[in-house]
Formats: structure tokens, C-alpha cells, sequence
């Protein structure tokens, strides 16, 4: 498995050239921590093991993210549960495809992204399973940024 952290890039203007600084929010133990502890929280509020359960992980560190917390979710919970990638495209944001056709009403719903700053690529993500009728729908993100840039 690759090693996995999460890197804040910032980059700065000096002078003539610009300098890029990475500083590292997670490390690979500090992620896998916080997904099992996401596992664990999304079971926690499953209300019965019948219904099915839908993760959706928002390409590209999305996936990878949901990809850890189906496979902790699959030792916890009996519920029928299906992992689906989403695209969609920072420039036209509105199109957004799932790797699998799906129909997400009487469902739960947990969708998943590595950052989130300000909400956006989660809210569109929302917008084609809120044509459905989902039993319930969560966010999960590794790290929620509030400052301003």
C-alpha cells in the first residue's frame, strides 16, 4: 500500500521567484486513525443492519479515503454496503458522474473527500442524489479547513 499523508502546498512570493512550501497536516498513521474513527462513527448511526448503505468517494483522494472506510465498515456492520466513485470537474462542476448507475433513494448515503474548504465539491456532489429520495445522506472529510487564505 502506498504511504499515505496529507500535504498543505502553500506558495509564497519571493522576490523574483515564487517558493512552494509543503507542510504535512497527517501523516500515513494519523489518516488511517481518523477513517477507522469515521467507520466507526458512520455504524454508530446505521438505525437497523437492513438497509443499504451507499459510500461515495469524490475522485481522486476521495476514493482512496473511502476505499479505507468500506473496508473497516465491512468488520463492523452486516448491512449491504456499496462504494462508488464520484467525478466531477472543478471547471463545470454541475456534470457529475458516478463510476456505477445507481438509485440512491431508500438509501443511506455517506460521501467522502479528502479536504473540504469551502463546502462546494461535497454540495455538488450532493445535487444528482438529491433527485432521489435517500433515507440519509453524511459528509465525511479528513480535514475541514475554516481559515480564510
Amino acid at each position: 500500500m502506498a504511504k499515505l499523508r496529507l500535504i498543505d502546498k502553500q506558495i509564497y512570493k519571493n522576490s523574483s521567484r515564487n517558493k512552494i512550501m509543503q507542510n504535512e497536516i497527517l501523516n500515513a498513521t494519523q489518516i488511517q486513525t481518523k477513517l477507522q474513527r469515521i467507520a466507526l462513527q458512520i455504524a454508530e448511526v446505521l438505525p437497523n443492519e437492513t438497509e443499504e448503505l451507499i459510500i461515495i468517494g469524490i475522485k481522486e483522494a476521495g476514493v482512496l479515503a473511502a476505499k479505507v472506510i468500506f473496508k473497516h465498515l465491512q468488520s463492523c456492520i452486516t448491512n449491504p454496503t456499496t462504494l462508488l466513485q464520484a467525478s466531477l470537474n472543478k471547471q463545470l462542476p454541475l456534470v457529475v458522474s458516478f463510476d456505477i448507475e445507481t438509485n440512491f433513494t431508500g438509501k443511506h448515503i455517506c460521501i467522502v473527500d479528502d479536504v473540504s474548504n469551502s463546502g462546494k465539491t461535497l454540495t455538488y456532489a450532493l445535487a444528482p442524489i438529491l433527485q432521489h429520495q435517500p433515507l440519509s445522506i453524511r459528509t465525511a472529510v479528513l480535514v475541514e479547513r475554516k481559515y480564510k487564505k
